[in-house]
């Protein structure tokens, strides 16, 4: 439950201003969160003091310029958000794929850079529960009461079960890789719709999501198959404590992928992950 309401409103009209190109109005803004217009009014006019929204001739709102030297101090003090970005570009281009970086929260993961979504890969901010199946790459490397606190949310034993060895899957191979248990389409359109959600009052919709984007490959699954039906695939960094603090991920939406060639996939991607532990004062699996 938030502790601040008001600041909740504030950041929610900026986040939603980043999202769209062309501005949206006080009326506009109202209606797509749910808030007063004139509470609406009130954080644009206090925003809008600060620069860090525009007021345009037609009442239409955008971020403002005051926001360019945030965003440059925040490059600047998290040089991972750009070095991601080139890494990312690298990635994308030799995959032919979309890729992403989301930072990890407590409960929650948010995509902050990404490359290639025009091939159906995640808005930036993006954001998504820590919530089975959500957040197993983080969760694997967490501690055992982190873990079970997760697990408990399973809808049932046998999912629980696939969780548990999934988790020990992804600690071993340093990936997690998802099915693809329908078709391209419909995926894609979770995805999208995935992108405009937040928060765990999400959880109902997004439930409804789980069967698309499927469930984690075991390793013995990775090992007998020959062609695999793969939706994503995710790596964490770690950060200084040995905890993942950032999670790369390449989305693939293949329906029928060589398992051959998910096997390099991965390897690009642990190595993608591994170059940003070290940029985070991180250190690599011992294994990797």
């Amino acid at each position: 439950m938030s502790t601040s309401p008001p600041t909740d409103r504030v950041v929610a009209i900026v986040e939603l201003l980043l999202d769209v190109e062309d501005g949206a109005t006080v009326s506009e803004i109202s209606e797509r969160l749910g808030l007063n217009r004139a509470t609406c009014a009130a954080v644009l006019g206090a925003l809008e003091n600060h620069g860090w929204v525009d007021r345009g001739p037609d009442r239409t709102y955008r971020v403002g310029t005051a926001l360019v030297p945030v965003a440059g101090a925040i490059l600047t003090r998290v040089p991972i958000v750009d070095g991601a970005r080139k890494l990312l570009r690298q990635l994308g281009d030799t995959t032919g794929l979309a890729a992403s970086l989301s930072r990890v929260a407590a409960d929650h993961t948010s995509v902050i850079a990404s490359y290639g979504r025009d091939r159906t890969g995640p808005a930036d901010r993006t954001r998504l529960p820590m919530f089975p199946p959500f957040g197993a790459v983080v969760l694997a490397f967490r501690g055992p009461a982190e873990r079970r606190e997760w697990l408990a949310h399973a809808p049932d034993t046998a999912t629980r079960e696939h969780l548990e060895r999934f988790l020990s899957t992804v600690r071993a191979e340093g990936v997690g890789i998802w099915r693809l248990d329908d078709a391209m389409e419909q995926v894609a359109e979770a995805i999208r719709t995935m992108s405009t959600m937040t928060g765990r009052s999400d959880l109902p919709q997004m439930s409804a999501f789980l069967q698309r984007i499927g469930r984690g490959y075991l390793a013995s699954e990775l090992a007998e198959a020959r062609t695999l039906p793969v939706s994503y695939m995710a790596a964490p960094v770690f950060g200084h404590d040995g905890r993942p603090q950032f999670e790369v991920e390449l989305h693939l939406l293949r329906p029928d992928a060589r398992a051959d060639d998910v096997r390099e996939l991965a390897d690009e991607l642990r190595a993608v992950a591994d170059d940003l532990t070290l940029r985070c004062g991180g250190t690599p699996r011992p294994d990797s």
